[in-house]
């Protein structure tokens, strides 16, 4: 049987510890997640009205332009939201870098060991507490913040990567619904040329094969239409996926004619400060200030620490790590990985944009030539097409051959001012980021 002091000890001891458990507060409660209630969520996300500030409320019903487009997925792709939700975490965790470490408050209650009876005990309240190092805390927190920094940084360079795709997906629709107009346009050309033959058949002015030939090919220009129509919707289904939304079909774009008539300004400056204004350079600064915060915690680590325990006063002597340097050695190879990480950001950055500004200029001559020099020519070939079907004055040969040689030429117009005007917008994003593209990031 336990003595009474050792009873009343151990009472205590078990009052203090339910007491303090007490003061910790109930645990979060769980909350289970299944693909019920994350498609749910996707949905509501997808149809939620947009709080994001915009120019003008658009309407995805009735096509979405390349703005809207890229509007509608910074400020709801799943992915971003999702990277948003991170921000929170590394806030929390500058939070926690400046927390003071737990102390430990025991009550001791031994046999008297020296000269005394099973009787005899030791009580009394202690407290235990390791103390940081100097300057610990403070670059712990420096380093907490660096790495919010670094959180906020990848998240703006998730919104600019985001809008380069959705630009990119945007404008491979968009050629290849040019390209479907055209490739109507050319079916009925060729249908009129098969009736225009029938009818001189019957005359006795064409033979079968000739009518033979037209309908092989105007369903030749049909098949190639499909195949067309088909890319173009899968097109469509792609910047449906980009802009974070389920492909149903739905989808339409809409001011295409006037983003294909646009101008872009090539003459730019680049300098350190639009340099600097790229997302992944500034994720690369980013990184390296982390580097930075990092050796200065480092640099803590080969001080004294101070603890107390009990009523005694207890010293951390960093022998054994020898006082720091190894820790120290590794933080500054770390930051001088970083900065040549940052050189290499930097010189990627540069070449690009330059890149970018020879494409954009070599595609831009190739887009006016067509314009200027070659769809003319095709324009007149097919109306002088038109007047020898209507004179009946050229062999059915001649006419098939005339009229698939303008309207391919024409096709290579439309391709060469898309790919001018692609060019031009990954100059455009190269150089710098996008306005639109911020709003997201203010969420």
């Amino acid at each position: 049987m336990l003595p009474p002091i050792q009873c009343c000890v151990r009472s205590l001891s078990t009052a203090l510890a339910l007491t303090l458990a007490a003061c910790a507060g109930p645990a979060p409660e769980r909350e289970p997640i299944d693909v019920t209630s994350a498609l749910a969520r996707l949905d509501e996300l997808a149809s939620a009205p947009s709080d994001t500030p915009a120019p003008a409320p658009f309407d995805l019903a009735d096509g979405v332009s390349i703005d809207e487009a890229v509007s509608f997925a910074v400020a709801r792709h799943p992915a971003l939201t999702a990277a948003r939700a991170q921000l929170g975490v590394s806030q929390a965790l500058v939070v926690e870098a400046g927390l003071w470490p737990d102390p430990t408050i025991a009550w001791n209650a031994v046999d008297w060991l020296v000269g005394g009876t099973t009787n005899d005990v030791l009580t009394g309240f202690s407290i235990n507490w390791n103390n940081p190092r100097p300057g610990e805390r403070k670059a712990r927190i420096a380093q907490a913040q660096a790495e919010e920094q670094v959180a906020r940084a990848e998240v703006l360079e998730a919104e600019w990567r985001l809008v380069r795709d959705v630009e990119a997906a945007w404008m491979a629709a968009a050629e290849l619904g040019a390209r479907l107009e055209l490739a109507k346009r050319r079916i009925d050309a060729a249908r009129e040329t098969e009736q225009f033959l029938d009818q001189a058949r019957s005359l006795g002015a064409a033979t079968e094969l000739d009518t033979a030939s037209a309908r092989v090919d105007r369903t030749e220009l049909e098949l190639e239409a499909w195949e067309v129509a088909a890319q173009y919707h899968d097109a469509l289904d792609a910047l449906a996926r980009r802009m974070g939304l389920t492909p149903r079909g739905a989808l339409a774009l809409q001011d295409v004619a006037r983003f294909e008539s646009r101008t872009t300004s090539l003459g730019a400056v680049l300098d350190e400060q639009r340099l600097a204004a790229r997302p992944d350079v500034a994720l690369a600064l980013a990184l390296y200030e982390v580097a930075e915060r990092e050796l200065a915690v480092a640099a803590t680590l080969r001080g004294i620490a101070v603890s107390y325990v009990g009523s005694a006063l207890g010293v951390t002597i960093p022998w054994g790590s020898r006082w720091g340097e190894a820790t120290l050695a590794t933080a500054l190879a770390r930051r001088t990985a970083a900065a040549r990480a940052f050189d290499a950001a930097c010189h990627e950055a540069r070449a690009e944009i330059e890149a970018a500004r020879g494409a954009a200029g070599r595609s831009r001559d190739v887009a006016q030539a067509a314009s200027e020099r070659f769809e003319p020519l095709a324009e007149r070939l097919l109306a002088l097409a038109r007047e020898a079907r209507a004179a009946r004055s050229a062999p059915a040969d001649e006419l098939l051959a005339a009229q698939r040689r303008a309207l391919a030429a024409l096709d290579l117009v439309v391709r060469a001012r898309w790919t001018a005007q692609r060019a031009a917008r990954q100059f455009e994003n190269a150089l710098a980021f996008r306005a639109s593209a911020t709003q997201g990031n203010e969420r």
